[in-house]
């Protein structure tokens, strides 16, 4: 089910309201809800992954410059009455915009740098409710992008990686180890100042397959995989933001229907 919902919301930078407008257009409506399945002459049951998607563009001069997103939702409630919460793997978390699958098999015309095309994630409805009413921010994290390299990898085990445009953005890295086929290393500040982490080669190509990340008590562990041993002439690639500005755009949507 296609929607066209056009809305209009103001962007506020660094708390400043800026005059231009933001349109925001609702996509989709897309909704799963659980049909319980059970095979005949066995006891094998399971459930599908109850959610609603609603797919927005945010359209506004100065996303272009966005490089990691998030939701806030103020409400959000059927026509039945049932609030709905954000789902999702860390909702309270800032996501990497990734463009290139953003508009993976759009039109030319549809790529313009300032939109930003994304799902929203909520909890079902109630099967009784037509409409859903929702209100909140998207906020994005943007600023001045530059690419720093680590080399000679095996040289640096163990150390804090020291640039200037680390110390800028207040970014704090030790790397750990290289090992057969994947890179260690610990973030303990400015995370959010990174937009990219990667390896590649000395032609900027990525060697990289893979990531995986946790953390606790404020420092994030890393690990960088690739599909073979790791070359002399690897390099750490790190998406460095410097000016690092916060941006809320406030929507309201009101009655979408159901499907």
């Amino acid at each position: 089910m296609m929607k066209n919902l056009f809305l209009t919301g103001a962007l506020f930078v660094s708390s400043h309201l800026w005059a231009e407008e933001a349109k925001i257009t609702v996509r989709d409506i897309e909704e799963s809800r659980s049909e319980k399945l059970v095979k005949e002459k066995s006891n094998f049951t399971s459930f599908n992954n109850d959610s609603l998607t609603v797919k927005i563009d945010f359209l506004k001069v100065g996303l272009a410059a966005a490089s990691k997103y998030k939701f806030e939702i103020k409400s959000a409630k059927d026509s039945s009455g049932k609030e709905l919460k954000q789902k999702g793997f860390k909702v309270d978390d800032f996501k990497k915009i990734d463009r290139k699958f953003m508009f993976f098999s759009s039109q030319d015309k549809e790529r313009d740098p300032n939109l930003l095309r994304l799902d929203l994630q909520l909890d079902k409805s109630s099967r009784s409710a037509e409409t859903v009413d929702i209100e909140g921010f998207l906020v994005v994290q943007g600023g001045d992008q530059n690419a720093v390299f680590f080399k000679n990898l095996k040289s640096i085990e163990n150390q804090e990686l020291k640039n200037t445009n680390f110390t800028k953005a207040g970014i704090k890295i030790t790397f750990e180890k290289v090992n057969k086929g994947n890179v260690k290393f610990k973030i303990t500040a400015g995370k959010d100042a990174i937009s990219e982490i990667k390896l590649v080669d000395v032609n900027g190509k990525s060697l990289s397959n893979g990531s995986s990340s946790g953390g606790f008590g404020g420092v994030t562990s890393y690990t960088l995989y690739t599909n073979g041993e790791i070359g002399d002439d690897a390099m750490l690639k790190f998406m460095v933001i410097s000016n690092l500005k916060e941006m809320k755009v406030p929507f309201k949507l009101n009655k979408l229907q159901l499907p």
